[in-house]
């Protein structure tokens, strides 16, 4: 036996000595269960909870550390999961003809919107950062549609749609490549054809166009589509 056996069994020896079992002192003992510390509703949910099939998981610290840690996983996962669910995005379709394609919106994409969607307009928007340059030459509105139109002095012109999206058909989109990206707060389609770009977005029950010449700097059109604004 060497020294370090000899040390437990005195401490060994030396602790039962101080503690001897006596059943005439246990028997005299007196148990005072203070409310405060709810002992019975403690013990009652310690006795529930071993009844459980999954009570070996968690009867440790370590294993409840370990679960703790799980369920937080799992809830940033939720949390960086679940946005793509609640912020629907419109679906737009091109199908391809013969002679001509045309841009429309899928009715399906509809049906996941968690808002009531306008039959008619109800509200009329338009972009507040139109460039200096630019004149505002038609305007024109109807129940289902809005159309501005501006121009300068070498005939570029600005236009912009706002449509019902219900009332949304297609778009010719003939020999074209359709782009599809995020641009400033939206979800944003967009195409080049004849030297003018088309963007088209959807916002607050609508569709948004708005057809720029083809060398407008994408920042600048970033601008125009995020100054979109109510003119009430």
């Amino acid at each position: 036996m060497n020294r370090h056996d000899k040390l437990k069994k005195a401490l060994k020896q030396n602790f039962d000595e101080g503690n001897q079992y006596d059943q005439r002192k246990e028997s005299q003992l007196i148990w005072v269960f203070n409310d405060e510390f709810q002992f019975e509703e403690k013990a009652d949910k310690l006795i529930n909870l071993q009844k459980k099939s999954y009570w070996r998981y968690t009867n440790t610290p370590y294993k409840k550390v370990l679960i703790a840690i799980i369920v937080f996983m799992i809830a940033i996962s939720s949390t960086m999961v679940v946005p793509a669910f609640r912020e629907p995005i419109i679906d737009f379709v091109v199908k391809q003809y013969d002679k001509f394609s045309s841009l429309f919106v899928r009715d399906e994409s509809l049906e996941y919107l968690n808002e009531q969607l306008p039959v008619k307009i109800e509200k009329v928007y338009t972009p507040s950062l139109i460039p200096n340059d630019y004149k505002i030459i038609d305007y024109y509105t109807d129940d289902l549609n809005v159309f501005f139109l501006w121009s300068d002095d070498s005939d570029n012109t600005i236009e912009f749609y706002q449509k019902v999206t219900s009332s949304y058909n297609n778009l010719n989109t003939e020999n074209t490549v359709m782009n599809e990206f995020s641009l400033g707060n939206y979800h944003v389609y967009s195409y080049t054809q004849t030297g003018v770009s088309s963007y088209i977005w959807y916002d607050k029950g609508y569709i948004f166009i708005i057809n720029v010449p083809e060398k407008f700097p994408l920042e600048q059109v970033s601008e125009l589509i995020n100054s979109v604004e109510c003119d009430d």
